[in-house]
């Protein structure tokens, strides 16, 4: 639960370095900051780091999916609002049930979950139609990339679980990021500038927690679950994300509005992820993954 209110924010995260960072390097910043509990971790377990020679098409596959998925979600959220990145980012977990049992041959498809995703699916459209009156055009593209990243971080998620069978998530998680680190500066100094960089505490403040807390903490925390429980029934916690992440928005970011759409979004998101996650209540999944 824990993992999933530090995650909440990082919508908001992001929204605050972008106000004065640029998307990219701001997300190679991130990453780069992040090796730093991650390589602690991998001394504090006794992992070696060292990359096996059948370990570089996985390494290189995720590192790849990871520059993509992050950029589309910097992107997108420096057009948006972080209120409504943060419900469209969080649609991830129905993905990765409806792609854990083809990616990763997770528990089987069900009604329940389908269910769940046509659920979500009204939640997603109730988020954009908040917009389609107005016709906001840099809000609406921004919502589309955030949509795309959501996608593509479920997908990402559920190969994970297939992913760690063979490689140590602790070496994943290190060489995913400094596959993609490079590939953030290098266009940040070809295409964004050094001028873009303008360097403010705020920006500061919310670089580290998306470096230490959710690329750091979370990615860590999630991993480790992954290897202990099944992608599309672990992805059940994050029904609360959307509504911490809301709250957290409207409250610490001036011009977001609490609008009718907007909350009716988050709340059939996350009851379409409790529908799509798991067919036992959630007191009983949450006391199984406790055990």
């Amino acid at each position: 639960m824990s993992c999933c209110f530090f995650w909440s924010a990082n919508s908001l995260a992001i929204k605050f370095t972008t106000d004065h960072l640029p998307p990219i390097g701001s997300a190679g910043l991130r990453f780069g900051i992040g090796l730093l509990p991650v390589t602690v971790w991998a001394l504090l377990s006794g992992v070696s780091l060292r990359p096996r020679k059948e370990d570089w098409p996985v390494l290189l596959f995720h590192g790849a999916i990871l520059f993509v998925q992050i950029a589309l979600l910097n992107w997108g959220t420096a057009r948006t609002e972080a209120a409504r990145s943060t419900v469209l980012l969080t649609a991830h977990a129905v993905f990765v049930a409806l792609l854990a049992p083809l990616v990763a041959g997770g528990e089987r498809l069900t009604a329940r979950r389908f269910i769940g995703f046509a659920i979500c699916a009204a939640g997603l459209l109730a988020v954009f139609a908040d917009q389609l009156g107005a016709w906001r055009r840099d809000i609406l593209t921004g919502d589309a990339m955030v949509l795309g990243s959501s996608f593509l971080l479920g997908f990402k998620i559920a190969h994970v679980k297939r992913s760690i069978v063979a490689v140590d998530p602790c070496r994943l998680l290190f060489w995913q990021a400094m596959i993609a680190i490079p590939m953030f500066m290098m266009y940040s100094l070809l295409f964004e500038g050094l001028d873009a960089y303008q360097w403010r505490l705020t920006a500061v403040l919310a670089l580290g927690y998306q470096g230490f807390f959710v690329t750091g903490f979370c990615f860590i925390c999630w991993t480790i679950m992954l290897k202990r429980h099944d992608a599309a029934s672990l992805a059940v916690y994050g029904f609360t994300t959307p509504l911490f992440g809301v709250a957290l928005s409207i409250a610490l970011r001036p011009g977001e509005r609490a609008t009718l759409p907007l909350l009716l979004g988050a709340v059939l998101v996350a009851g379409g992820i409790v529908l799509a996650t798991t067919g036992r209540s959630i007191k009983r999944v949450f006391a199984d993954h406790r055990s």
